[in-house]
């Protein structure tokens, strides 16, 4: 008997043990780099604050920024150009950690520590879009860059800008960033086409872009594999999980792709079977 399941949204795939365990690491290493960010910011702002040592933090933050547009070129620049993939994974860290520091570099260069409280929410902002990355991938991580840049936006607006060519120019760039995740989201809606290993255990067999994809690619693994048998002499199992409706579109598709197929039971699944589908999953046995 085979067995194959479509997962449906924000599910992310246990099969990888190891890849598991970097993700652990990776969220860790985020987590107390955005403390100890956070920590230098505080210290730096208070340094700055000082008319003392004013001049020191000044002068330093033109050679800071100037350094951080030196990484982030050469990063894009080494990513493009060098072929191997273990290498240029290093490349997207630098340029992002370099954008971050070039940023806070520049702002405090040329508005003292009037954006203290942005720059915190900066900080903070990007090392959790990268936790998220890591946990959920995807339309989730979309949703939450959007929710932070509209955040950003509204905290603008509440420092009392008015009416003026700069907010103007703010509700355009934060409408198009809303469409552009929108879009984007869509386009990276990523499905897992999971089956059995011969062993027992679940494995991912393929991937595709938006559930469309990822169904019509479970009918036709389904065709392949009984291509040949006796027309109408394999039974099918359909589970969905609160999806009767994409249930029966999946139904009508093998009924259509695989003539080996005859008797169709449908069933919603409930337990073990939730977990593993998600919320509009579909899992099929035969």
């Amino acid at each position: 008997m085979k067995r194959m399941e479509v997962m449906g949204k924000n599910k992310k795939s246990t099969v990888n043990q190891n890849t598991n365990d970097l993700t652990v690491y990776k969220v860790g290493a985020a987590f107390a780099l955005l403390v100890l960010s956070l920590l230098a910011l505080g210290r730096i702002l208070n340094v700055y604050a000082t008319g003392s040592t004013f001049d020191v933090v000044y002068r330093a933050s033109q050679t800071v920024w100037t350094l951080c547009v030196i990484l982030c070129a050469a990063s894009v620049a080494a990513f493009i150009v060098l072929r191997k993939k273990s290498i240029r994974k290093v490349f997207p860290y630098v340029f992002v950690l370099s954008l971050l520091a070039g940023v806070t570099a520049l702002d405090l260069r040329y508005f003292w520590t009037e954006h203290a409280t942005a720059l915190y929410m900066l900080h903070a902002a990007v090392y959790c879009l990268y936790i998220i990355f890591c946990l959920y991938r995807s339309e989730f991580f979309c949703f939450s860059l959007a929710a932070v840049f509209a955040g950003f936006s509204f905290y603008f607006y509440s420092k009392g800008l008015g009416m003026n060519a700069r907010t103007a120019i703010i509700a355009i760039v934060t409408a198009l960033v809303l469409a552009a995740v929108a879009l984007l989201a869509n386009v990276l809606s990523i499905r897992l086409l999971m089956s059995d290993d011969g062993a027992g255990s679940i494995k991912n067999i393929s991937k595709a872009r938006g559930i469309k994809g990822a169904l019509t690619q479970m009918v036709e693994t389904c065709r392949k594999q009984t291509e040949g048998l006796a027309a109408a002499s394999q039974r099918l199992v359909l589970s969905y999980c609160n999806c009767p409706e994409r249930a029966q579109q999946v139904k009508a598709m093998i009924r259509e792709k695989c003539p080996a197929i005859g008797e169709i039971v449908m069933m919603p699944t409930s337990a073990l079977s939730s977990m593993y589908a998600n919320d509009g999953g579909i899992v099929i046995a035969y």
